[in-house]
């Protein structure tokens, strides 16, 4: 019984640190996907009318917070926004 015991911990140890192993590889993986994508700001342009909205900025500044796009990135969102935010009076 004893002997049977230490087997399957061994086993289950074994698999753990596989299963970690996995988790690892594919986190890194999906990641190494991600940065080979083309990025572009105008990816936050959701309702795809040739501007970046107050709501779509702000999309793009949590996501940023998020760590999920570099400050670079939020930058030119922001400045996109900017750029093509309606002016009031502007007609």
């Amino acid at each position: 019984m004893k002997r049977f015991t230490k087997k399957l911990l061994v086993y289950i140890t074994l698999l753990i640190i596989i299963l970690i192993a996995g988790i690892l590889f594919i986190g890194w993986h999906s990641n190494e996907k991600v940065l080979k994508e083309k990025w572009t700001p105008w990816d936050y342009d959701l309702n795809g009318d040739g501007t970046i909205s107050i709501n779509e900025m702000i999309r793009a500044k949590n996501q940023y917070v998020l760590g999920e796009i570099s400050r670079e990135q939020v930058v030119e969102v922001i400045k996109i926004y900017f750029e093509t935010a309606p002016v009031v009076g502007k007609v």
